[in-house]
């Protein structure tokens, strides 16, 4: 075997498109494998469901992200107003949760849940949830 630094670039770069097409072709080959034992275990209607899936994620990703940060606001730090939040801070800590589908193209869709408070270093300490679907469309 020729050592990397003996090898000229046209060398390396058929070495390398010989690697990535057997690594590529031994993936169908297994997908393939694993369909005949889906066929053959599965019955026809549940096998109809696994190809109907197979077709939903191949053009769909799934994400989430989760995130740790900070928040400032300049309201009341409490009320009595029943209509608004008891922050108690003007400093929030903020924690971002979200889980979605990037579908085919730039499109996305996703639920979030967002949570602020003072984290119980201040009172009061009501703090703020928010529960929301999300669609969102990525420009290029």
């Amino acid at each position: 075997m020729t050592p990397p630094g003996d090898r000229s670039m046209a060398e390396d770069a058929f070495r390398g498109v010989l690697w990535t097409s057997g690594g590529r072709i031994a993936t169908q080959f297994v997908g393939v494998l694993f369909g005949i034992f889906l066929a053959r275990l599965l019955s026809p209607e549940q096998f109809g469901l696994v190809g109907m899936i197979a077709v939903v994620t191949g053009f769909a990703t799934l994400f989430s992200d989760l995130g740790l940060g900070a928040a400032w606001h300049d309201g009341e730090l409490e009320t009595s107003n029943l209509d608004k939040k008891s922050l108690g801070s003007r400093i929030l800590f903020r924690i971002p949760f979200e889980v979605g589908l990037t579908l085919y193209g730039p499109h996305r869709i996703s639920i979030m849940f967002d949570h602020v408070s003072n984290g119980h270093l201040a009172s009061p300490n009501e703090g703020l949830d928010t529960l929301g679907l999300r669609y969102s469309y990525l420009f290029k």
